[in-house]
């Protein structure tokens, strides 16, 4: 759980672990988004020398982008589960036999994010096991995160982290950008 989320439902813990107990692939179930990441060629920060890109802190990294995002503000029905490639954590439930298989989540994310997607490309290629949405009440204000400083606008540190970890986990995860794309959604009674 994020510091910047209010949970607002009863029983969220037992929903989010629903599809979890329901399909034996599913190793992390997220109330927040499930997506699938695609390489971008028409990248401007992929073309920059590694130093240039991570000087870069008034933009967020072209490199990636999100397709077949699933989450309730894009409609996603409650009692659909949308399974994808990766997944944003907060409210964020995580198998933590899996988790431990593959050594955690990874310091070199550090600060801010890209953690979750490496997460899910790792377990994906080692264990077969996915994650998906399962869409859950929950308030995150934008203005409540310490990324955005002056209540709106993003710090700049965290558009500078963010060119560094989308290019590390592109370079980590190329093959399965470039060709995984799970996007199957089930219906949970």
């Amino acid at each position: 759980m994020q510091d910047d989320v209010i949970v607002d439902e009863v029983g969220w813990n037992e929903r989010l672990a629903k599809p979890a107990i329901a399909i034996s692939e599913v190793f992390a179930v997220t109330a927040r988004t499930a997506y699938n990441y695609r390489y971008n060629p028409h990248s401007q920060h992929i073309k920059l020398t590694e130093v240039d890109d991570l000087a870069i802190d008034t933009c967020w990294s072209d490199i990636l982008y999100h397709e077949s995002v699933a989450d309730q503000s894009r409609g996603l029905p409650r009692d659909v589960f949308a399974i994808r490639s990766c997944v944003n954590r907060g409210p964020l439930l995580i198998d933590h036999e899996v988790l431990q298989s593959v050594g955690y989540l990874d310091e070199i994310y550090s600060p801010q994010d890209q953690d979750d997607a490496d997460l899910c490309y790792r377990v994906y290629q080692k264990h077969g096991k996915v994650a998906g949405c399962y869409p859950t009440n929950f308030i995150s204000d934008l203005s409540w995160g310490g990324s955005r400083p002056d209540g709106s606008n993003q710090a700049a540190w965290s558009l500078k982290a963010h060119h560094k970890n989308t290019r590390i986990l592109y370079n980590r995860h190329k093959n399965a950008i470039h060709n995984i794309n799970i996007d199957r959604n089930l219906i949970l009674r």
